[in-house]
């Protein structure tokens, strides 16, 4: 059975941990505590859920082992979650962090259209964690989605601001959002995309 919403569809993939890094080197990132007891406790992301409750359906599913990820365990769980949704539903989709670059990894090797992908939106990929990697077959993943967002702080000290530089640069049509002074992206509220993604589901 599909799902088939009255309302337009925002799946958000949280961030989270390859095994590339050993766990000292983990625990010893500049602004990893608040990347534990914000954004996987659901700082930002429970805020943008309550205030696009009423214009869209979120789905956030919880990734396997966020802090031990692997890619192809991630793409398992996509391929199902994926699988359900009917090919009418409007959809937009929200990678943050590692779930940024699973988004862009996935979309660029899956070439069949699984969903409407109305906009995809990375916020802070990393270039390479693990068996997680920005993919250089851009062609297909633009093919995924006309509307695709880079969102980045130049003072991020998790993902290194030059990896989505690199990503950019190689995008031939994406809108890139930058700011000087949030981090990784881990405030209790993140107003610009909210802002943003209440407009495009609007005209969904």
């Amino acid at each position: 059975m599909t799902y088939f919403p009255k309302h337009p569809l925002i799946i958000l993939l949280h961030g989270g941990e390859s095994i590339s890094r050993t766990r000292t080197e983990l625990f010893d990132l500049p602004g990893i505590d608040a990347l534990r007891t914000n954004a996987v406790s659901f700082g930002w992301y429970e805020h943008f859920c309550m205030r696009l409750r009423l214009s869209a359906k979120v789905w956030m599913p919880s990734m396997p082992v966020p802090f031990d990820a692997a890619y192809e365990e991630w793409k398992t769980l996509l391929d199902h979650l994926l699988q359900l949704i009917d090919r009418r539903t409007p959809v937009h989709l929200i990678g943050h962090s590692l779930g940024a670059t699973c988004a862009q990894q996935y979309f660029s090797q899956e070439a069949k259209k699984l969903c409407s992908l109305q906009s995809i939106h990375l916020i802070a990929p990393t270039r390479k964690e693990g068996s997680f990697a920005l993919s250089e077959n851009i062609g297909t993943f633009e093919a995924a989605s006309s509307k695709i967002h880079l969102w980045h702080s130049t003072d991020d000290e998790v993902v290194p601001f030059s990896d989505s530089l690199w990503l950019f640069e190689r995008l031939r049509n994406a809108q890139f959002h930058k700011f000087s002074d949030r981090g990784h992206f881990t405030d209790l509220a993140f107003v610009e995309l909210e802002e943003w993604i209440l407009r495009e589901t609007s005209t969904s």
